[in-house]
């Protein structure tokens, strides 16, 4: 319910339109004014304009004008020494050539926008070159500022100055985002990350906000916690945070961000409204997207009509909250900012970490769909897996050596070896056993409910009859579940080993690869030596490998070898 005594509509949102209009209709109404409040990006200058003509409090019109030109931010936090990282500015037009000095991948905004529009990761020309094609097209103009790409965990501190003095805040986690767009995917509060850290954090939000000017007010400052511990600032927000996040820290701190505000603005000290309590509840959010993770052509409209199982999550007891964000049928083009987030739905427990663990069983148990012109969409949910994948001080992805009591877990991720192989069940099947000569790790997902096993590989370690000869080793069967890849976790797999091998004395190391995978281990120092050759027996065997199911046509149809033969040979159709 919203109350109000006056209504005072504007003709326009450009700030000097706007601000004419609203001073000329509170004059004629002879209206009395005790302060100045905005919650939308769009409406700061304007908030500002009107408190100084009426001498109430504000924050400085400069540190307006600097935190919402992006490229002006980065100057003044660059200048004073606070952040160092590459930036550079350009116009459409000279775009290309920018580009081309300053080098792929990077990632591109307009200096001046909202919601995250036209953010893009820009991974090389043909990206590019489809990025401009979109801003022509949408008559997009002004400048726009490319930035070192930058990994890492992004959170939000949402700070509350007055007199120049931090009085509160609070931090929290943001999921990583679907590339190449930047649009949020969901948020954990509080942060996941230890108090040391939080506080760094919290005073880097601190330091840039004065730098720009700031000296009262509530703000939201984006943040990415870079892998080697150093602390960007991504965007200086001079208001509230939007949608729920006043909310949230109110369930989870005891604090109202939004009183507060109010307090500010009529020159009141907000103190009484930041009493924080020490949190004992945590809320996680998953975003609901149109991505499904498949790539959506970057130009055309995308019409959903139906979250289809929303009301599943509404009766769903596990669930805090769920909503719909938008009003259907809804229409939105992909080139803007992406995959459309439609809703979200939101999790509560004690502690973050089972808060997210709480989130990640939901939305497996609970695939989410919608319905778009383009079929029934499946909801990607592949950013809770990449949460916290290379975050400072958290081993999400721990690797340990398999026992015989892991086998299953081992024979149940062999499938994905190679796309030659399809997905099998093993519910039938006896699980093998480890040799003694063979060593096998195994990379499990600590955040997940019950340790998913999601990397392996195994080392066949032996002697070698020469004389003075040392061992040797066979690396086989490096594989990694699919939702988990491109995280590193083969390359701590390939470390891992060389450790392991070092430690017994191997002097050699044998593998066999696909071609697409020897730029990989080249990485490691391996180098191609002479032709690997494979023969098959199609007589039956120990194993199983019959005429029928194993036969040297179905081997040579599905591709010249396959790996992990001996768990999976015998499941080959």
């Amino acid at each position: 319910m919203i109350i109000f005594d006056h209504f005072l509509p504007v003709s326009n949102l450009d700030t000097q339109i706007a601000y004419k209009e609203l001073i000329t209709q509170l004059q004629k109404a002879n209206i009395k004014i005790d302060g100045v409040v905005t919650y939308r990006e769009e409406w700061l200058k304007v908030r500002t304009l009107v408190a100084t003509d009426y001498n109430l409090p504000h924050p400085p019109l400069e540190a307006n004008l600097k935190s919402q030109d992006k490229y002006t931010t980065k100057e003044v936090l660059q200048k004073a020494g606070i952040q160092s990282f590459r930036y550079e500015t350009s116009n459409i037009q000279d775009l290309p050539s920018i580009a081309s000095k300053f080098g792929f991948p990077f990632f591109i905004k307009p200096t001046k926008g909202i919601r995250s529009e036209w953010a893009r990761w820009i991974s090389d020309k043909n990206a590019l070159d489809q990025y401009i094609k979109n801003i022509k097209q949408h008559n997009i103009s002004g400048n726009f500022i490319l930035e070192e790409a930058l990994e890492g965990h992004e959170v939000d501190a949402d700070i509350v100055l007055y007199e120049g003095k931090l009085l509160y805040a609070g931090v929290s986690d943001n999921f990583p985002v679907y590339r190449p767009f930047a649009l949020e995917t969901g948020h954990l509060m509080p942060s996941i990350l230890d108090e040391k850290t939080t506080t760094a954090i919290t005073k880097r939000a601190y330091e840039s906000a004065r730098a720009c000017g700031y000296d009262r007010g509530v703000l939201h400052i984006e943040l990415m916690l870079k892998p080697n511990g150093e602390i960007a600032v991504l965007e200086i927000n001079g208001r509230l945070g939007g949608m729920y996040i006043a909310k949230w820290h109110e369930k989870i701190w005891g604090v109202d961000l939004i009183k507060a505000e109010l307090a500010i603005a009529a020159g009141i000290n907000p103190m009484p409204f930041l009493n924080k309590k020490e949190s004992k509840k945590a809320l996680a959010q998953m975003c609901v997207t149109t991505n499904n993770d498949q790539k959506l052509s970057l130009i055309g409209y995308l019409e959903i009509q139906k979250w289809l199982n929303f009301q599943d999550f509404k009766k769903n007891k596990d669930v805090y909250h769920a909503e719909e964000w938008i009003d259907f049928p809804y229409t939105r083009d992909i080139a803007i900012n992406g995959h459309v987030n439609i809703g979200e739905v939101t999790v509560e427990a004690e502690t973050p970490i089972s808060a997210f663990k709480k989130l990640s069983a939901i939305c497996k148990e609970f695939p989410l769909k919608i319905l778009t012109n383009k079929g029934v969409i499946q909801s990607s949910t592949k950013t809770l897996k990449r949460f916290c994948s290379n975050t400072p001080g958290i081993n999400r992805f721990l690797i340990k050596q398999a026992t015989n009591e892991d086998v299953r877990k081992v024979e149940q991720l062999l499938p994905f070896l190679t796309n030659r192989v399809q997905q099998i069940s093993l519910s039938n099947a006896n699980p093998a056993k480890i040799p003694e000569s063979t060593t096998v790790l195994l990379v499990e997902d600590t955040m997940s409910m019950d340790k998913l096993a999601i990397g392996t590989v195994s080392l066949h370690i032996w002697d070698r009859i020469r004389p003075q000869a040392s061992k040797t080793c066979y690396f086989h069967d490096l594989v990694v579940h699919p939702d988990y890849r491109k995280l590193g976790i083969a390359k701590a797999l390939i470390e891992k080993s060389l450790a392991v091998v070092d430690m017994q004395g191997v002097v050699k190391i044998d593998l066999a690869c696909d071609k697409d995978l020897v730029a990989l281990y080249s990485r490691f120092g391996f180098d191609p030596v002479g032709v690997h050759l494979v023969r098959y027996s199609d007589k039956n065997s120990r194993n199983s490998f019959n005429r029928q199911v194993f036969s040297q046509e179905k081997i040579k149809s599905k591709g010249e070898w396959l790996y992990g033969q001996d768990i999976v040979g015998r499941q080959l159709v």
